[in-house]
């Protein structure tokens, strides 16, 4: 009876380690994003901003299909150069051979920068700043497992930025985002709460392009989270100050 106990508790722990590998374990930092009006809005002063994003990731699951991503950010920039956002975030990821919802992870981080402006030859600005992040995993193997995934990440970087040409119709701008990331996470077994915890930590890097067009900004880039890359998209409008 013993063992048969242990066996089914290590059958669920050999399940779930999938679903670690899956998702990397790295939710908070693989969808966090910048904001695109604040890269583009060095001469605006104070504003406010929304933004939403969409990520294809490749999370390493097998039978699977790639999850689909999106965020919703908020943002607020001071005349002083001070920089605040909150972003949710909501990842599906669905089963490759029917289309059902296997797990979904919601996200919610909160960010600030200081942002400098500088005299140099290349005109390259550059803010430093920090995000914080918590993440909550519900799906069907956890579930009936008994199980939560809880995550949280900090981050500490800095984001080059500099204006590439200007048009009659739109400005364009580049970005380069480097921050080092410390990321717990654990699963919780609900029925006895106990915890199987683990942490990590590693380098986040991002490449985008913002096409700006005064009132709202378009952005493709390209992130790199502890060696996996993948890439996205998003969208933001520009709000004059309260």
């Amino acid at each position: 009876m013993r063992l048969i106990y242990n066996m089914s508790f290590i059958s669920p722990l050999l399940l779930l380690s999938l679903l670690f590998s899956g998702f990397e374990s790295h939710i908070i930092s693989t969808t966090y994003n910048q904001s695109n009006a604040s890269i583009a809005g060095q001469e605006r002063g104070e504003f406010f901003s929304i933004q939403t994003s969409y990520d294809y990731n490749r999370f390493e699951l097998n039978n699977v299909s790639h999850p689909k991503s999106t965020e919703l950010s908020f943002w607020y920039v001071l005349s002083s150069n001070l920089e605040f956002g909150l972003q949710y975030d909501g990842t599906r990821l669905y089963d490759s051979n029917d289309g059902s919802l296997l797990h979904k992870a919601n996200s919610r981080i909160v960010s600030f920068y200081y942002r400098f402006k500088l005299q140099n030859m290349l005109n390259i600005d550059y803010k430093i700043g920090a995000f914080y992040g918590e993440v909550s995993v519900d799906g069907v193997h956890l579930s009936s497992n008994n199980y939560e995934l809880r995550e949280k990440s900090i981050g500490y970087g800095l984001v080059f930025q500099k204006k590439l040409f200007i048009n009659k119709i739109f400005n364009t701008y580049s970005y380069i985002d480097v921050h080092y990331i410390l990321n717990n996470h654990h699963l919780k077994y609900i029925e006895n709460g106990s915890l199987i915890p683990n942490s990590s930590r590693f380098l986040r890097s991002g490449l985008g392009f913002v096409f700006d067009f005064n009132r709202f900004q378009l952005a493709p880039y390209i992130t790199c989270n502890d060696g996996y890359c993948f890439g996205g998209g998003s969208f933001s409008l520009v709000f004059k100050k309260f």
